[in-house]
């Protein structure tokens, strides 16, 4: 007779089997067309299958948060005095963020905001404006009720006031790009090298700005002079982001709504992670498409 367990890692077998035949026909999988399933929420490509939730988590704003560190510090439990003081930060600065966004009409407020274990205040917001408005140190109080306030900022702004400078050469330093962009723009936030563009000769760089209206008009001009040399601007586009299920390793669903697999799939052979084999040694063998990489 054949335990459950003995079931359990053979259902396991035949999916990595059957995804690994599916994708050798590459052929009849590419001309197979996408369509909506209005009854489960889902996009069905080929045997991938994308949730709204993936869609969703890839277009969203995925922000850090802005961290105050606070002296004194918080207790972790102090709830109710972390409300008041959010309440007051938010009151203090209220009458300043509209003055310089004078379009924006919704509630100011914050996404969430919590207690660290550090005791400092840790804060997120997905409007842009407010985001951008709190990386200046200026805009932050010192004090609130007898807590002073020393602000990290974060290292980027968000993508919508970034710009990209493409194939810059190693010739021109980051500190003189630095010093020639800021005697022409007032709002400058940072300047950083793109991990992943740079080659022997040159390499393509981010530019953060804080000014909405200098942002737009950097945009539309479409050049920047460095050096001597134009360098055409564009806007710049962070990496997308996707969902992958820590259970069968596809992309565009988690775990908790997958339907491939009973089992959770080791992403180096294929087989069941909680069988007996040692799978940080194991054999590495997509299960997708049989090539010598991981899932």
């Amino acid at each position: 007779m054949r335990t459950p367990t003995e079931g359990k890692r053979k259902h396991c077998l035949e999916f990595s089997n059957k995804q690994q035949s599916n994708n050798n026909n590459s052929t009849t999988a590419a001309t197979r067309s996408m369509n909506v399933n209005n009854n489960n929420d889902y996009e069905i490509h080929d045997d991938i299958r994308i949730s709204k939730q993936a869609v969703n988590f890839a277009m969203e704003n995925h922000l850090q948060p802005h961290k105050f560190e606070c002296n004194p510090k918080f207790k972790s439990n102090d709830h109710k005095q972390g409300v008041k003081f959010i309440q007051e930060f938010l009151r203090l600065i209220t009458n300043d963020f509209r003055e310089q966004n004078s379009t924006y009409s919704k509630p100011l407020g914050l996404e969430t905001w919590w207690i660290d274990h550090n005791g400092d205040i840790q804060a997120i917001t997905n409007e842009i404006d407010l985001y951008v408005y709190l990386c200046n140190e200026e805009h932050i109080p010192k004090e609130i009720e007898q807590i002073k306030i020393t602000p990290h900022l974060p290292k980027h702004l968000p993508p919508q006031r970034s710009i990209m400078l493409k194939w810059v050469s190693y010739l021109i330093l980051i500190e003189d790009i630095s010093e020639e962009l800021n005697m022409k723009f007032e709002s400058i936030y940072s300047i950083q090298e793109i991990v992943g563009t740079k080659n022997n000769r040159s390499r393509n760089l981010r530019i953060d700005i804080k000014d909405r209206k200098e942002y737009n008009d950097i945009l539309n001009n479409g050049i920047i002079n460095l050096s001597g040399t134009m360098f055409n601007v564009d806007e710049y586009l962070p990496a997308p982001k996707l969902l992958i299920c820590t259970r069968c390793n596809y992309p565009g669903h988690v775990k908790k709504v997958c339907t491939n697999s009973e089992c959770d799939l080791c992403r180096r052979c294929g087989e069941d992670k909680n069988n007996d084999k040692d799978h940080k040694e194991c054999e590495i063998c997509c299960h997708h498409c049989g090539g010598n990489h991981l899932s």
